[in-house]
């Protein structure tokens, strides 16, 4: 349609338009969480993103991003496993949990601290917040088979693979997925 004079407005008529359904879309539970009300809150929240990033920091930091990023992934499988979500509260209790991941050994605050002085820790912060990857095939547990910090198999490690476990190697990391029974 051509307008011939610009300065008059054209008036559209008014339209019956049937009401719109939103778009149902699955949003990750680290994308959808709720802001923080209160101070508290901010605080608490602030405090459960330290611990998780943490985690990753202290198990994987000299990893890369991928190391990271799959001990992100078994706090997530855990998580969801354990609290039937992936959301940053239930990564928290995973990461804390008693004789799950050493580097809470000493407690979650001195963990916290150390891990703030990494390199990485901004990384570390940024994969928490963003989507989850999936570089292990949905494991939920692994240990350290090379470098320094390599540990001898854990005893779990035989009863897994009887079971049909499947391994991936991720950097210095073992990662046991896809079996039955656990």
């Amino acid at each position: 349609m051509q307008v011939s004079n610009p300065s008059r407005q054209i008036k559209e008529a008014p339209m019956d338009l049937p009401p719109v359904e939103p778009i149902k879309v699955n949003i990750p539970a680290i994308v959808q969480r709720a802001q923080p009300t209160t101070l508290r809150d901010y605080y608490q929240e602030q405090k459960t993103l330290d611990t998780v990033a943490a985690c990753l920091v202290l198990e994987a930091g000299g990893e890369g991003t991928t190391g990271m990023q799959a001990i992100n992934e078994v706090l997530n499988n855990r998580a969801r496993y354990f609290y039937g979500n992936n959301a940053l509260s239930s990564k928290a209790k995973v990461a804390t949990a008693p004789k799950q991941f050493s580097c809470f050994n000493n407690g979650v605050d001195t963990a916290i601290a150390a891990a703030k002085k990494h390199p990485k820790w901004q990384e570390a912060v940024s994969i928490v917040k963003n989507v989850p990857t999936n570089y292990t095939n949905g494991a939920r547990f692994y240990y350290a088979n090379k470098g320094r910090n390599a540990i001898r198999p854990p005893k779990w490690t035989k009863e897994f693979l009887r079971r049909g476990a499947k391994t991936v190697q991720i950097g210095n990391h073992l990662f046991y997925y896809g079996f039955k029974g656990i």
